[in-house]
This record gives C-alpha cells, sequence and structure tokens, in this order.
C-alpha cells in the first residue's frame, strides 16, 4: 500500500500557500541515524547551509506573500456530524472545499456544507485549513 503523493517540496493540495516555490537543496538517503556531530561538521555542513539561505533569502528581490491567521480572523471552520459550517462570511469569500486526494467538491451553500464523513481541505480566499467531517 502506498499513496500517490510522494512530493518532496511541493504539497499535494491545492492552494497549499506553505509550500508554494519551495526550494529542495539537498536530499540524502542514510543507512543508519547521523551523530550531532556528522550533522554539523562533516559535509552536510548544516551551520553554514543555513547561514548561506538565509543571505540567499534576504537577497531575494520578491518579499514574501502574507498568509492570513486563521487565529486572527473572524472567519471560524468548525466540523459538523453532517458536514462543514462556516461562521464570520460576509458573502463576497470565495470558499472551495477539497477532499485529501485534492479534488474539488462543489459548494451549494458556503456557510453550511453537507459531506460525507472524512477530512477536508477549506480553502477561504488565501486561509486554508483542514476540518474533520464525522
Amino acid at each position: 500500500m502506498g499513496t500517490l503523493y510522494n512530493w518532496l517540496g511541493r504539497s499535494p493540495y491545492v492552494g497549499d500557500a506553505y509550500l508554494s516555490k519551495t526550494l529542495l537543496h539537498d536530499f540524502r538517503l542514510y543507512r543508519k541515524a547521523l551523530t550531532d556531530e556528522e550533522i554539523q561538521l562533516t559535509e552536510l555542513n548544516v551551520v553554514t547551509m543555513l547561514n548561506n539561505l538565509d543571505a540567499a533569502y534576504l537577497e531575494n528581490p520578491n518579499p514574501p506573500v502574507a498568509v492570513r491567521n486563521p487565529m486572527n480572523t473572524a472567519i471560524k471552520v468548525y466540523g459538523t456530524p453532517n458536514g462543514i459550517r462556516i461562521n464570520g462570511l460576509t458573502g463576497v469569500e470565495r470558499v472551495a472545499v477539497f477532499d485529501l486526494s485534492g479534488r474539488s467538491i462543489r459548494v451549494a451553500n458556503a456557510s453550511d456544507i453537507t459531506l460525507k464523513p472524512g477530512f477536508y481541505f477549506i480553502k477561504v480566499d488565501n486561509l486554508v485549513t483542514k476540518v474533520l467531517v464525522h
């Protein structure tokens, strides 16, 4: 049994702002767990690499895109026994629902969405959150 979403540096979810434009610089598999010394002082040279990445990030002329924190918004998303309830919508927001495989689910009433039990991703404008329908 496996998954269709074995991606590195790329999210399987549409609209995932946290992994957009992710850069995977170096990926290695080892046959053993590395010690702290091996991580810090060998060819991995983590300290130098982190400093170099920080310097490259600061040189980027494009500022990072801000993602709204769900704790700082009036919009609240709740799982209910029959679906998902979204409080605080004003009617101008774009609401999208996705299942775990990333498929978009049609939404008729954005504030009260009827769904089967499972995990879902809800996108309200730039806010993305996951919800369990039980």
